[in-house]
């Protein structure tokens, strides 16, 4: 719970986010991503396997890990033109 008056805390919503003042590169941030980072087991695991089973918990993890990077990407861009759009980008795209 909250101790501060109900005025700050409206205002706090009304006003929104603080600006980002820092520059936010897309492909910066998703090189973090791009590898997974379990990788390196899942190879050690499937190099012992006696048979190949085509699926299992270690392809559907790495399934879910690349729609989760797919996710990031999306978000990350949408993320990048409304950084701008608050910091300096003010007019509309004209087709």
């Amino acid at each position: 719970m909250s101790h501060e008056k109900p005025d700050t805390l409206i205002k706090k919503l009304v006003e929104g986010n603080k600006p980002v003042y820092r520059p936010f590169f897309v492909r910066k941030e998703l090189s973090c991503y791009e590898d997974d980072p379990l990788l390196p087991l899942i190879k050690i695991l499937e190099s012992r396997d006696e048979f190949k089973v085509f699926d299992d918990e270690r392809s559907r993890y790495s399934e879910q890990y690349y729609f989760y990077y797919l996710s990031l990407k999306r978000y990350f861009e949408d993320l990048y033109y409304s950084i701008k759009w608050d910091n300096d980008l003010k007019w509309v795209k004209q087709s």
